[in-house]
C-alpha cells in the first residue's frame, strides 16, 4: 500500500468512522466523489458565465426589456427579476 500522508490518513479515518461493510465504504465515496465533480463543475460554471449560483450580478435581469411574442410587444419595467 502507497504511504499516506496525515491528511490522508485522517480522512481514511473520518470515511470509516461510520461503515461497517465495504459497501458501506463504497457508497461514502462515490457520494464525496460525486460532491466533488458538481463543486469543481459549479465553480468551472460561475468562471464562465462571471457570476455566481443563484446570484444577481450588475444588470441581469434588472434592465428594462420588451418582450415580443405573437401577438404584441411588452415592456418589461427594470427592477423585475425573470427567471428563464
Amino acid at each position: 500500500m502507497a504511504q499516506l500522508s496525515d491528511k490522508e490518513m485522517q480522512l481514511v479515518a473520518l470515511i470509516s468512522e461510520e461503515c461497517t461493510t465495504p459497501g458501506d465504504v463504497t457508497t461514502k465515496l462515490k457520494n464525496l466523489f460525486a460532491g466533488t465533480l458538481e463543486k469543481m463543475l459549479e465553480a468551472e460554471m460561475d468562471e464562465h458565465l462571471g457570476y455566481e449560483k443563484n446570484s444577481v450580478d450588475g444588470n441581469l435581469g434588472f434592465a428594462p426589456f420588451t418582450f415580443n411574442n405573437l401577438w404584441s410587444v411588452v415592456p418589461v419595467p427594470g427592477g423585475l427579476c425573470v427567471q428563464v
